[in-house]
C-alpha cells in the first residue's frame, strides 16, 4: 500500500493541474508541489515555514480553521472546501481544496495535506450561463406577457349584458387562464 501512496504523491508532486500543500500543526507550510510555487510564487521566494492562512482571502479564515479542526476531530475523512486566494493586489481566484489531517502511527496529529485546484474559471462559466438564462426569461417573458395582457385587455372590452350564458362561461374561462397564465410567467420571471 505504501508504494501506492509513493506513486500517488510522485504524480501529485508534479502535476499542472492539482496544488499540493503540507501544513504542520502551527499552521505553516512544509511543503509546497511546483503547480502551488509556479502559480503562487510571486508572493513568496520561499514557502516554507511561512503562515499558510497569509495566502487566504481574509474572509475565508474562519472557514479554513473549521474545515481544520474538523480534520482532526475526524482523521482519516477529506474535509473539502472552497476558498479564495490571491494572484495580485486585491485580485483573488477560487480554489477548490481537500483537506486530511495527517497522524503519526500513534495516531498523534502531525498536520495536514491539502490537494487543491482553480476553479475560478469554471464558477465564471457558470455565472455567465445563469446571466444568459436570465436574459432570455426576462425577454421571453415579456414577449409572451404583451399578447396575454391584450387579451385581458379584450375581455374587458366585451359587454356581458349583451352576451348569452354560455358566451359569458367561454368568456369567464378565457379570462381565468389568461390571468393563470399570466401569473405563471410572472413567477417564471421572478425565480431567476
Amino acid at each position: 500500500m505504501k508504494n501506492q501512496y509513493e506513486y500517488l504523491f510522485g504524480l501529485l508532486n508534479v502535476s499542472h493541474n492539482f496544488y499540493l500543500i503540507f501544513i504542520n500543526m502551527e499552521g505553516n507550510y512544509e511543503y509546497a508541489n511546483k503547480s502551488f510555487k509556479d502559480r503562487f510564487g510571486f508572493l513568496r521566494k520561499d514557502f516554507f515555514g511561512e503562515s499558510c492562512m497569509n495566502d487566504v482571502h481574509p474572509g475565508d479564515h474562519d472557514l479554513v480553521n473549521t474545515v481544520v479542526g474538523n480534520c482532526f476531530q475526524y482523521p482519516g475523512v477529506f474535509n473539502s472546501l472552497v476558498i479564495r486566494k490571491p494572484i495580485a493586489v486585491n485580485e483573488f481566484i477560487t480554489t477548490d481544496w481537500d483537506f486530511i489531517a495527517l497522524t503519526s502511527e500513534s495516531g498523534v496529529p502531525e498536520g495536514i495535506m491539502c490537494i487543491g485546484y482553480e476553479i475560478t474559471d469554471y464558477l465564471k462559466t457558470i455565472e455567465d450561463k445563469r446571466k444568459t438564462i436570465r436574459d432570455i426569461i426576462y425577454q421571453q417573458s415579456h414577449t409572451i406577457r404583451r399578447p396575454i395582457a391584450n387579451i385581458k385587455g379584450l375581455i374587458g372590452l366585451f359587454d356581458r349584458d349583451t352576451l348569452t350564458e354560455e358566451n359569458k362561461h367561454l368568456l369567464d374561462l378565457i379570462k381565468v387562464s389568461s390571468e393563470e397564465l399570466d401569473e405563471i410567467i410572472v413567477n417564471m420571471a421572478k425565480s431567476e
